[in-house]
């Protein structure tokens, strides 16, 4: 992980219509995760993020490596921007490019009145998408990984239960209350397909578990150390590097 001040969070926010305020004085925080599932390493997964003076920066981008590439070419790239509210994200714009190979998404969220709406691309999910209306209380993919994974104070981790909606899908994110072992914080959860799936994919599998293990980073905030999810085909692992 690198913590280092930039203008990262300036340029994206800008692209994205959410200026930071003049003068604000957030850093740049990149976080860098080996990704492992089925017995070999699968990809990287990089996370940068920016919060200071009421607003937020955020993008991700996972993409398969190694030996995984002679299998499949896996790509997410997903940028969110918003305010911030006594550390909780309020979104205003989200972007993703998705291509796992069965599933393509090229879609821009903005959010007006509270509410998302599809503002560029299309939507392509595999059952009847969600409806943005009912979105409310929704955040998008990305704003949701800086309330899970960026460094936070301790006494804002786990212990939520927060929608996620992505333009088309609405899934859950629960975690419940931190679990303190020593220096070190565990949260125990599941995430869970709500809307937007089809019949069959919701017969196969509506919940996952979910583990995340949280260490302080080097200004004192909690930071994602080590996260475990199962998948339809089987466990993955994201564990963060140096």
């Amino acid at each position: 992980m690198s913590v280092r001040s930039t203008v990262f969070g300036t340029l994206l926010a800008a692209l994205l219509g959410i200026p930071l305020t003049q003068g604000a004085t957030a850093q740049e925080v990149t976080q860098l995760y080996e990704v492992r599932g089925l017995g070999m390493k699968l990809g990287t997964f990089r996370l940068v993020s920016q919060q200071g003076e009421g607003r937020y920066a955020i993008s991700s981008r996972f993409q398969t490596s190694g030996m995984m590439q002679v299998f499949a070419r896996i790509r997410m790239d997903m940028q969110a921007a918003g305010a911030l509210a006594a550390l909780h994200p309020v979104p205003r714009h989200y972007r993703e490019n998705i291509d796992t190979g069965r599933r393509q998404s090229d879609v821009t969220l903005s959010w007006r009145a509270g509410l998302p709406q599809v503002t560029e691309g299309a939507v392509n999910p595999e059952g009847t998408p969600a409806d943005p209306a009912a979105q409310g209380d929704a955040l998008d993919p990305a704003s949701t990984l800086l309330i899970v994974a960026t460094p936070r104070p301790a006494e804002t981790l786990c212990g939520m239960d927060q929608p996620v909606f992505d333009g088309a899908r609405r899934t859950r994110v629960r975690l419940a209350p931190p679990r303190p072992e020593g220096p070190e914080v565990t949260c125990n959860g599941q995430f869970l397909r709500e809307a937007g799936y089809s019949a069959d994919q919701l017969a196969r599998a509506r919940a996952f578990d979910l583990a995340l293990r949280y260490v302080p980073g080097p200004t004192g905030a909690y930071l994602l150390a080590e996260a475990r999810v199962e998948t339809i085909f089987g466990s993955l692992s994201l564990t963060l590097l140096d």
